[in-house]
C-alpha cells in the first residue's frame, strides 16, 4: 500500500477497514502521503487507524473527513444534563488524536466523527468553515453554540441533535441570521417536546430532509424518541 503515497493527483482516499495491511501508524508513511498527495480533499479512515502519527499529518486542502468504525454512543442523553462549557481532554486516546488533527485543519467543511466519550467537546472558534457535521449530541450542540462562530456558520447538515430548550435557543439564534436558509438537513436523535418540531418547520423552511432517529412517545408522554430504534426520514 505504500504505492498510494505516490499518487500525486489523489483527491479522495477511502480506507475504512482496520484489517488493511497498510495504516497511518508510521510517521514516515503519513508524511509521505501528505507530501506526495498535497491536494487530498476527502479522507475516510477507520477509527482504529487514528494514531499519533496520523494526528500530526497535515493536508492543506482537506475539506471532508469521515472517521468510521467507532461505536456510536447509546442514546442515554438526559435533558437535564448540562452541555460542558470548556474543552474536554478526558476521552480515549483516539478522541484526543482526532481533536488535534481537526484543530490543524480549519479547511474542513464536512465531518463524521462519533467520539467514544459523549461529553467530548471542542475549543472556541473550532472548525470555522464546517457546514456538515454528523456526530454525538454534545459534540454537535457545542459546535452549534460556539459563541465565536454562532452567527457566521453556513450550516447545511446538522446530524445528531437532541431537541431540548437549550438547543432550541441556539437554533432560534441561527434562524435569526442571514445564513439560516443554507440548512437543508436535520438529524434529530431525540426531542423533548413535539411542539419543537413545529417550531423547526417555521424557523427553517429551507430544510428538505428531517431524520428522526428514534420517533414516538412513551406511555407517560415523555420525550419523543424513546419507543424504537428505527429511523424515520421525512422529506420536507
Amino acid at each position: 500500500m505504500d504505492e498510494v503515497t505516490y499518487l500525486r493527483n489523489l483527491r479522495k482516499l477511502v480506507l475504512p477497514h482496520h484489517e488493511n495491511d497498510w495504516s497511518f501508524t508510521e510517521i514516515t508513511t503519513c508524511r509521505s502521503l501528505s507530501t506526495r498527495s498535497p491536494f487530498l480533499q476527502d479522507l475516510t479512515i477507520a477509527y482504529t487507524q487514528v494514531s499519533e502519527a496520523w494526528s500530526t499529518t497535515h493536508f492543506p486542502h482537506l475539506t471532508t473527513l469521515h472517521i468510521v468504525g467507532s461505536h456510536k454512543p447509546p442514546s442515554t442523553f438526559s435533558f437535564t444534563m448540562p452541555i460542558p462549557t470548556s474543552p474536554s481532554n478526558t476521552g480515549g486516546p483516539q478522541d484526543s488524536r482526532v481533536q488535534r488533527f481537526l484543530e490543524a485543519h480549519p479547511t474542513l467543511k464536512c465531518l463524521t466523527f462519533f467520539p467514544t466519550l459523549q461529553r467530548f467537546v471542542h475549543p472556541t472558534g473550532f472548525l470555522p468553515n464546517i457546514e456538515v457535521v454528523r456526530s454525538s449530541p454534545f459534540y454537535v450542540a457545542s459546535l452549534l453554540d460556539d459563541p465565536a462562530m454562532r452567527l457566521t456558520r453556513r450550516w447545511k447538515t446538522l446530524g445528531g441533535l437532541v431537541l431540548d430548550s437549550c438547543t432550541m435557543q441556539s437554533l432560534e439564534q441561527l434562524a435569526a441570521t442571514l445564513e439560516h436558509q443554507s440548512l437543508k438537513e436535520l438529524v434529530i436523535e431525540k426531542c423533548e417536546d413535539v411542539y419543537f418540531l413545529r417550531r423547526i418547520s417555521a424557523m427553517f423552511p429551507s430544510i428538505k430532509v428531517l431524520d428522526i432517529v428514534q420517533f414516538g412517545l412513551s406511555q407517560n408522554y415523555g420525550p419523543v424518541g424513546v419507543l424504537n430504534h428505527d429511523s424515520v426520514i421525512i422529506p420536507f
